[in-house]
């Protein structure tokens, strides 16, 4: 885990850091993103070391960087840039290579490792293995990079917006490659980049930056749900989360206290509390407010018989989601189903809250509506 405590850098008079505190998880993706100069950069360069610090402190897995080597510590850390930094005299092998043979590693496992490296990065060893840095495309560029900040099994891996500069198909692609290898890998990747889409597509955490301080270090889905101040919520685009509906999830949009009534409750009192409570149906629940079924006020127009209870009408056989499911998964079960109220359920069939058909009518709705909130 990477840990900054109070951090701040400056360059003569100009404070580019302030103070800044936060801990990227070990094992998973955290994305730097701010504007031009909010000091993204300049936290990865004081990670290995490239730049001093000013004042604070940078523990790696609770050791103090400044105790550290510097040649050491950046061997605990694979570097990626935006330009690859390969070598072009050099083949692919050589470049992989490289500094597992500096330290004079045993050859065989040097390449028994890169031959690992070519299939994480899903490129073939024979093809590829044996070309120049300008034989290959940008794509292939940036995949020989990764695999070479890879060669010596880093504890961490900076990337330094490494997809910046590829046509939007290849850094789509690119996008993904990383989000399955870190699949499979599972390092501490901090990953720095100006763009909102991106980072929302790759991360576990997102941390975002303005003028060398942290605004929000959070999950995409909380900072696209929740920004915390102006500046976030514009920076991040109050449309943002349409671009990943399925991170607006049932609990975002259920009623939390939706009228429930029992299946011996005669029709003549279900009726009357529909009116009072101005609602089209009733969720049965037993007494341990599991439920049992769906009134609808559908049902009982032909049947108004004063002793008819609503055990007799409910319907048992009805759909039901879980708080987490989202809204894409939603809208297919509505669609599918007759009904206009869907209970929402724990494992084991406690009521949490209902979803109705104009609940999420109104939700969609407002990916099409200028407003200021966010959902």
């Amino acid at each position: 885990m990477l840990e900054f405590i109070a951090v701040e850098k400056s360059y003569r008079n100009h404070k580019v850091l302030n103070k800044v505190d936060f801990k990227i998880p070990k094992g998973e993706i955290t994305v730097l993103i701010g504007p031009s100069g909010c000091g993204k950069t300049t936290c990865l360069k004081l990670m290995n070391r490239l730049i001093k610090l000013s004042s604070g402190k940078i523990l790696l897995n609770g050791e103090d960087i400044t105790k550290i080597d510097p040649i050491q510590l950046r061997r605990k850390m694979g570097y990626v840039i935006q330009q690859t930094g390969l070598f072009p005299h050099m083949t692919v092998q050589e470049n992989i290579e490289i500094i597992p043979t500096i330290m004079k590693m045993d050859t065989v496992k040097i390449v028994k490792r890169t031959l690992e490296l070519m299939e994480t990065v899903r490129l073939d060893a024979e093809t590829y293995l044996y070309r120049y840095p300008p034989q290959l495309s940008g794509g292939q560029l940036q995949r020989i990079g990764v695999a070479r900040a890879l060669a010596l099994d880093p504890d961490v891996i900076l990337m330094d917006e490494p997809f910046s500069a590829l046509d939007p198909i290849t850094r789509s692609q690119l996008q993904d490659e990383l989000v399955h290898l870190q699949e499979h890998v599972k390092k501490t990747i901090v990953f720095v980049t100006h763009d909102m889409d991106e980072a929302i597509k790759i991360a576990d955490n997102i941390c975002i930056m303005n003028e060398g301080n942290i605004l929000q270090f959070d999950t995409p889905e909380n900072i696209m749900k929740h920004p915390s101040n102006n500046f976030v919520k514009e920076f991040v685009g109050a449309k943002r989360i349409w671009s990943q509906p399925e991170m607006i999830k049932v609990q975002d949009i259920m009623i939390h206290n939706p009228v429930t009534v029992g299946s011996k409750m005669t029709l003549v009192r279900a009726i009357e509390m529909m009116v009072i409570k101005k609602v089209g149906s009733l969720i049965v629940v037993d007494s341990d407010n599991k439920v049992e079924g769906v009134l609808s006020s559908s049902q009982f127009r032909a049947k108004t018989a004063p002793k008819t209870i609503v055990g007799e009408l409910m319907k048992t056989e009805i759909p039901k989601v879980s708080p987490e499911e989202n809204i894409v998964d939603l809208l297919k079960i509505v669609t599918d189903s007759a009904l206009s109220s869907i209970p929402v359920v724990s494992e084991n069939n406690i009521l949490l809250g209902l979803i109705t058909r104009s609940d999420l009518v109104l939700t969609l709705s407002k990916q099409f509506i200028e407003e200021d909130e966010t959902i």
